[in-house]
């Protein structure tokens, strides 16, 4: 499965453990990099909605922070279709380009074919939760990867390492490309067309990542990978199923709040409006924030390799304590 029969498999303890080739592990992670390139474009949407669609600032706010409760009901419904669907070309391909398609027409046309068309609130409403479904197909279908490509604890650690690295890079370099380079050449406004070549910008990149992590994974999206998961053999999963979980689970609750909360208050904090006005109005320089962004970044990353390497010796609940 995993290309040569010697880098298929580790034996630890008398265990045997799967284990996927550097490589494969370095371009899947790129999965990460694809939902982290339509973050730093939607962190623009409330600009791209009020130059394009004349929807007052205030009220932009309020409707990306009620639209992303839509996450709420696509998730469990994705992850029912997942673990449902099984073809002979397998589901992960498949499912990423169709939810990496439906995100980017809808971010295409609401960045650049009917921006500045005359069009209002609700093309925008609508476009923003085709995003939603789209973005969701793409990144709960990304989370079946890291279980597929190795279950070895020593190198489970460092598929999320790869993972972080692009969750922090990818951010980095498209800010400084919009910041340094687009909105310097658009006279440091965001317009229209300012905010189309941003969005030409991060769909590209998203593009090649797919295609990257397509390659990572083409030798694990096989029919027979999936035998437990979605064989009719299988009892199926059910809302039910779900609805049982989350009700009598405690733990998973308080977790669902926790987390809830958190993506709320990272949703608004990471608008732009915020920060232009932190770094545009009050500082005076918004060059300054993406240049501050990339100095906080740079140690994280390092962190992220040197606890990867910790928990792989030493257990991920050692290495979170």
């Amino acid at each position: 499965m995993f290309g040569k029969k010697k880098e298929q498999s580790v034996e630890t303890n008398g265990i045997v453990y799967r284990r996927a080739k550097t490589w494969r592990v370095a371009l899947a992670g790129c999965s990460s990099g694809i939902g982290m390139c339509f973050y730093v474009l939607l962190g623009l949407a409330s600009y791209v909605a009020n130059e394009g669609y004349g929807i007052a600032t205030a009220v932009v706010g309020i409707i990306l922070t009620a639209t992303r409760i839509l996450d709420g009901v696509t998730d469990p419904i994705i992850a029912i279709i997942i673990d449902k669907m099984n073809t002979r070309f397998g589901k992960i391909r498949i499912l990423m380009v169709a939810g990496w398609l439906i995100e980017s027409l809808a971010v295409l046309i609401m960045y650049c074919w009917a921006s500045g068309k005359g069009h209002g609130i609700v093309l925008f409403v609508l476009l923003y939760c085709l995003y939603v479904i789209g973005y969701t197909m793409c990144n709960v279908t990304a989370q079946i990867v890291p279980a597929m490509l190795t279950n070895d604890p020593k190198q489970r650690p460092m598929v999320g390492v790869w993972s972080t690295a692009y969750n922090y890079l990818v951010p980095m370099i498209l800010n400084i490309v919009i910041m340094v380079i687009l909105l310097p050449k658009y006279g440091n406004v965001y317009s229209v067309e300012m905010l189309a070549a941003s969005c030409i910008v991060c769909v590209a990149v998203s593009g090649v990542g797919l295609l990257l992590c397509c390659i990572a994974v083409s030798d694990i999206d096989k029919p027979e990978n999936f035998v437990g998961v979605t064989s009719k053999k299988a009892e199926p999963v059910k809302v039910k199923d779900m609805w049982e979980l989350v009700k009598s689970n405690r733990a998973l609750q308080t977790f669902i709040v926790a987390a809830s909360s958190d993506k709320i208050a990272s949703q608004t904090a990471s608008q732009a409006v915020v920060t232009t006005m932190l770094f545009g109005i009050i500082i005076g320089n918004m060059q300054l924030g993406t240049i501050l962004s990339v100095i906080g970044m740079l140690p994280s990353i390092i962190f992220a390799f040197i606890g990867a390497k910790y928990a792989g010796k030493h257990g991920n609940k050692e290495a979170m304590v």
